[in-house]
């Protein structure tokens, strides 16, 4: 991928009082930042006004609330962005990196529940990946805040095994995608494979900068860098497709009927103590089934 090596120079330059990459300095980490948050927030503004989604509005509204919050994080990044004059400073041992775990506590749940979306499921499918999404970042967050060595290498030990727990889960939406037709597939198992990579990421830089390899600017231009891989690249591998849209929109419509219909079931037996349980299988789908309705 074209972004691999540039993550590679930011990791792999010097670390000292005269950088030579342009992200080693304050001015051009508030620069680069400024620039995620300009690409994250024209990309939510282009599917704002795409007709791309046809009917399906929940898609499109899922889609640019997590363009959009990465765009205002990357903004408030860029003007927040020097550690002396950081207003936490004298709190957070690292205020920069608690920022990007604050912004993943919105983004990331928006993204799982998008993916769900596309492979024909409801949100309720990726609850358990977004329970250890949201466990990874508010580890990670606290591998930010505390400052006891012990403490930030427990913190991020946890985030990288919640982490590998949440990636397994989104992992299992391919097959179901799958049922819906092959665009789905295919657009559900490239969108997620790259946002498991990106994320299994953050983990390692940052565990590279509590060992004092990196700078603070490397590693906030790095996580600027994967903010932009994981949430801009993987929707648009996620929407790439017309036809895998429509046919998760057909399948969400036809959730929310079943659903109604559930619900007036419900009402109705109520007056006769009748009640009914509605399970939903959460094994993967074999070959040539078709998931429940």
């Amino acid at each position: 991928a074209p972004w691999v090596p540039a993550a590679l120079a930011l990791l792999g330059s010097p670390v000292g009082a005269h950088p030579v990459v342009v992200c080693s300095i304050s001015v051009p980490v508030k620069a680069w930042c400024g620039i995620v948050a300009v690409s994250t927030g024209l990309g939510a503004f282009s599917q704002l006004q795409s007709d791309h989604y046809g009917a399906d509005w929940k898609l499109q509204r899922g889609v640019c609330l997590a363009l959009g919050a990465c765009s205002a994080a990357s903004l408030s990044m860029a003007v927040l962005f020097d550690s002396s004059a950081h207003p936490l400073a004298g709190i957070i041992t690292s205020p920069e990196i608690a920022m990007h775990y604050v912004k993943d506590l919105v983004v990331v749940p928006l993204m799982l529940r998008n993916l769900a979306h596309l492979a024909g499921k409801t949100p309720n499918a990726v609850l358990p990946s977004i329970t250890w999404a949201l466990l990874s970042s508010c580890a990670g967050l606290g591998a930010a805040v505390a400052r006891p060595p012990a403490a930030q290498s427990a913190f991020l030990l946890f985030n990288t095994g919640a982490v590998t727990f949440a990636a397994h889960g989104v992992a299992r939406l391919t097959p179901w995608a799958g049922v819906l037709s092959t665009a789905n597939r295919d657009a559900v198992r490239w969108s997620s494979a790259l946002w498991i990579l990106t994320w299994q990421i953050y983990p390692l830089v940052h565990s590279l900068y509590l060992g004092d390899l990196i700078s603070i600017g490397k590693v906030v231009c790095t996580f600027e860098l994967l903010d932009l891989v994981s949430t801009l690249g993987s929707t648009l591998l996620l929407i790439r497709s017309a036809d895998a849209v429509r046919a998760a929109g057909h399948r969400a419509e036809m959730h929310a009927l079943l659903e109604g219909m559930a619900q007036s079931v419900d009402a109705a037996s109520a007056g006769f103590g009748i009640g009914f349980v509605q399970e939903e299988p959460c094994s993967e789908p074999g070959p040539g089934s078709s998931p429940p309705h």
